[in-house]
């Protein structure tokens, strides 16, 4: 048996496909489905973001992931060519899975939850003609026993030479947070893996760059103490997603540098704590931002603070009392984007109910541009609005700024300085896909 695995690419406005050379990545959801596939089938993966998808090729099954709204719309693409030659296809991923009805009528199956769980059981309901509609995972199921990601996949490939190798120790998170995709999907619920497991998969990438793909390093401090220390000895640079409140425990700080972090990603979506409170993500308090950012730059950290344009509280004036904010701080990386109503989450559901969505154009989500009508301001303003911002925060006294003095942290203050250089050349461009930093 032939199958294929397909990371689908993002589009831009156009429908044309938004390519790379390289990728700070590697691809932990091709890597973990390719480590339980059975040994008989012979697999190939693709990421198509760096390599085209071969439409003639042989093959008995195709699996398609995405992440976002604009590669979910890729995904369909991809399936309705693999269909229309008769080969199988199922599409899984936390879009596909919201959007389990609609995506049913481009795949002959569709996963919702933890691949591992249910892709041997699709293979071999392929074997058998078999194939089911929906495959869903134990939304409580253990992580347990989880085989080690075939990392081999990457190694060797010049697309990811210096690439951070990823690795998972936990799944979902304890907000829920309107807007978000994840709390949409677990509701509050995190499940965690054996800490000797996760390390088993640092030493297994071969590598001492390392992105820890948990939707939150705050989820459960004690846990993440415990994975910090035993991560100490291994000497490797790290990264992941947590909120502010890392910052309010010295020793959960503290060992976070220890153990070799250099960029934590928060989402701060806001300065106004109105429109924090109005998506349930109040537990971010404005009035803690400075004090809070000032304690982690202080441990050598570089804070990424991504914000979102477009809440009902924000007026044309947002955008530059954003930057004022971020330059005021320091903070040194600073993603952009527009709220983006992904459907299936709370916010897309409200917004349909006030009919204020102005398209089903899913190329247009792409978190960068309004697909929505604004509560105090025209869309055009929202999308206006975003550019000036981008331009402005990345121009070179800007960048300087928030760069100096550096963190004292030489690993972190590279990353930072190539980060902002990235989004320069972006924002210089408006080259509105490349926003997607990865």
């Amino acid at each position: 048996m032939r199958a294929m695995l397909i990371r689908a690419a993002d589009v831009d406005r156009q429908g044309g496909l938004i390519t790379r050379r390289s990728s700070w990545f590697d691809d932990l959801t091709l890597a973990q489905l390719a480590a339980i596939t059975p040994p008989d089938v012979e697999l190939t993966t693709v990421i198509e973001r760096l390599e085209p998808v071969d439409f003639d090729a042989d093959v008995d099954l195709v699996g398609i992931t995405a992440m976002g709204v604009s590669p979910m719309l890729r995904g369909y693409q991809i399936a309705d060519r693999f269909r229309e030659r008769g080969v199988p296809v199922v599409l899984g991923g936390t879009n596909f899975g919201l959007q389990a009805r609609e995506s049913l009528a481009h795949a002959d199956a569709v996963v919702i939850g933890d691949g591992e769980r249910t892709w041997p059981q699709v293979i071999d309901d392929c074997r058998r003609r078999a194939i089911q509609p929906i495959y869903t995972a134990d939304p409580n199921g253990s992580l347990d026993g989880l085989p080690v990601p075939r990392y081999d996949l990457f190694r060797g490939r010049p697309e990811f030479r210096g690439a951070f190798r990823t690795v998972q120790a936990s799944r979902g998170c304890p907000h829920t947070c309107d807007f978000c995709a994840v709390s949409a999907t677990v509701n509050g619920h995190v499940r965690f893996r054996p800490i000797d497991d996760v390390i088993r998969d640092v030493k297994a990438t071969g590598s001492s760059r390392i992105f820890l793909g948990d939707d939150n390093l705050m989820a459960k401090p004690a846990y993440y103490k415990e994975l910090f220390r035993r991560l100490i000895p291994l000497k490797v640079h790290w990264f992941g997603a947590a909120t502010l409140s890392i910052a309010r425990d010295p020793e959960m700080l503290a060992l976070a540098r220890r153990s070799g972090c250099l960029l934590l990603v928060i989402g701060i979506e806001s300065i106004g704590q109105e429109s924090l409170d109005g998506v349930r993500k109040g537990f971010n308090q404005v009035s803690e931002y400075r004090t809070l950012l000032k304690l982690i730059h202080g441990a050598g950290i570089v804070a990424s603070c991504s914000t979102i344009f477009g809440f009902d509280e924000d007026d044309p004036g947002v955008f530059d009392r954003t930057v004022d904010f971020m330059i005021e701080n320091h903070v040194r990386v600073a993603p952009l984007f527009i709220l983006t109503p992904i459907p299936g989450t709370v916010t897309w559901r409200r917004m349909q109910s006030e009919g204020r969505i102005l398209t089903d154009d899913f190329s247009r989500y792409d978190t960068v541009t309004a697909v929505f009508r604004p509560a105090k301001m025209l869309p055009e303003e929202l999308d206006a609005g975003l550019r000036h911002a981008y331009r402005r925060l990345h121009g070179l006294g800007s960048i300087a700024r928030r760069l100096f003095p550096p963190l004292g942290n030489m690993h972190a203050d590279v990353i930072a300085l190539a980060m902002n250089l990235q989004f320069r050349r972006v924002a210089q461009s408006d080259s509105i896909g490349a926003f997607n930093f990865n």
